[in-house]
């Protein structure tokens, strides 16, 4: 994409889910293999109850974004 941003840096951190809610709108009707994203594992957001936090953590945020097929 020339010119064009493909690369998104967010965390749950970043208003607890609501950047991932703000970006979902801007990539939902882009093709998958068009955009990047660095989300990140925030330890002071975890549920204690996450038999595997960071994993679970990221998948919720993924799935915040409406993305499916990811790689952990």
């Amino acid at each position: 994409m020339k010119n064009r941003l493909n690369l998104w840096d967010t965390t749950f951190a970043y208003g607890m889910g609501i950047s991932e809610k703000v970006l979902s709108e801007f990539i939902k009707e882009l093709p998958r293999n068009k955009y990047l994203i660095s989300d990140k594992f925030t330890p002071q957001c975890v549920d204690p109850s996450m038999k595997n936090p960071m994993k679970e953590m990221i998948e919720k945020q993924l799935s915040i974004l409406g993305i499916d097929n990811f790689d952990i």
